[in-house]
């Protein structure tokens, strides 16, 4: 086959396949959180869900980078969708405190825009086994439902996969 046959092939197949992998929704009430995956190396791993405290948890992997001392990063975005009595302010609130991070940053204020009804998004980091994390977290209420987004990775390639993080972040939508 030609080279060029065959790099059109498989630019297509990219295509094709991104197309069928990146739409997702979860109902909160009577919409649907939507968003899309950046591209086709993001891929659902793992599905919870309690119906006893009425919570959804889906996490998506990143293929891994590899990183300058060769060692394998996993990026990651975790969702989570639970009954909530709460106001915005005090969801956030308590869950930032669940998971002892360190604020850096309004989402909105730093590269990037959070235009998600209903929600406020933070850039923060924490250590964990001598390795440092960078994270962008999301909460977001709705009618009884609250939503908390992670997206993190190690710091050394938070920046590099910024660009994918934030291609999901600006594609968050109520519907």
């Amino acid at each position: 086959m030609h080279k060029t046959t065959y790099n059109l092939c498989i630019v297509l197949l990219l295509i094709l396949g991104s197309n069928l992998v990146q739409a997702q929704q979860f109902r909160m009430g009577n919409k649907e959180l939507t968003f899309e995956l950046p591209n086709p190396l993001w891929h659902e791993a793992k599905v919870d869900s309690n119906m006893k405290i009425n919570m959804h948890r889906t996490v998506f992997k990143r293929e891994a980078v590899e990183v300058a001392n060769r060692v394998l990063v996993i990026p990651n975005i975790e969702i989570v969708i639970e009954k909530t009595p709460y106001p915005l302010s005090s969801f956030s609130g308590m869950k930032q405190d669940a998971i002892k991070i360190k604020i850096d940053s309004n989402l909105y204020l730093k590269n990037g825009k959070l235009t998600l009804a209903g929600s406020k998004g933070y850039f923060g980091h924490y250590v964990r086994n001598n390795t440092m994390y960078k994270m962008c977290i999301i909460h977001c209420v709705y009618n009884g439902y609250g939503a908390q987004i992670i997206l993190d990775c190690t710091a050394d390639v938070f920046d590099e996969v910024w660009v994918e993080f934030r291609y999901f972040v600006e594609s968050l939508k109520l519907e």
